[in-house]
């Protein structure tokens, strides 16, 4: 009867505990539509923690750019103000989680953007970009039909030069063009430069591939797939 008592008493603790971990995840990771009622305000420390060239192409309004990878990143946290909550972002979340663990531990408080710069791109939220900084635009979605038809058979790979798996694919894709010998046409097209063709086609993550053949979809996949795989995908259609 004791041990029971003993083991109701363990399981209502770790039912506590559970909770206000839950509740602080609740408090401190913001839905995109969470973070942008709160971003705004003056006494907070608003920080993006992406590269420069990706802060150029893209950020919120009165942020700060700390690049986490960077070699000076401890340096110049420092001269964020410990009092006032730090609201944090990337690209997808990753980079800005880690970040915030961080900050944590030094004792700031940190609230993170669930998703970061993807999901704000998709619930349609206002952002800015350098004033200085040259965009032709992008391809059009017109362009973007064209090129689909450019050839009986096109793989388009969506990509940016700061994606770790873009950078993994990169080689399979090649590979498997090569071994087709000009039967299959691949396509790059950076996404950071066509931020408007991306959002057309719903294209929040990337890698993102899309098959064609004879101007018509015949497949997409969004995330790193290995060459076997993706050798396998493009032979079943050709």
């Amino acid at each position: 009867m004791k041990i029971q008592n003993w083991l109701s008493v363990l399981f209502l603790v770790c039912l506590g505990g559970s909770l206000l971990q839950a509740q602080n995840g609740e408090n401190f990771l913001l839905s995109a539509t969470e973070f942008s009622k709160k971003y705004q305000d003056k006494d907070i420390v608003l920080l993006d923690v992406r590269t420069p060239e990706e802060y150029a192409q893209g950020h919120l309004k009165n942020s700060v750019n700390i690049d986490w990878k960077g070699d000076d990143f401890d340096k110049k946290i420092k001269k964020l103000g410990i009092n006032e909550p730090v609201y944090i972002y990337c690209l997808s979340g990753g980079r800005s989680h880690t970040a915030a663990e961080k900050l944590r531990n030094e004792g700031y408080k940190v609230y993170e953007m669930q998703g970061g710069m993807l999901e704000w791109r998709k619930a349609g939220l206002p952002e800015v970009s350098d004033s200085n900084r040259k965009d032709n635009g992008g391809l059009s979605v017109e362009d973007f039909e064209k090129l689909t038809k450019s050839h009986p058979y096109v793989l388009i790979d969506f990509n940016a030069p700061w994606c770790g798996p873009c950078k993994k694919l990169k080689p399979y894709i090649e590979e498997i063009e090569r071994e087709l010998k000009g039967e299959l046409k691949v396509i790059e097209i950076n996404t950071d430069n066509n931020k408007n063709l991306a959002r057309a086609l719903q294209i929040y993550s990337i890698p993102y591939l899309m098959l064609f053949k004879d101007g018509k979809q015949k497949w997409d996949h969004m995330g790193l797939v290995d060459k076997k795989y993706l050798k396998q995908v493009v032979e079943d259609f050709r």
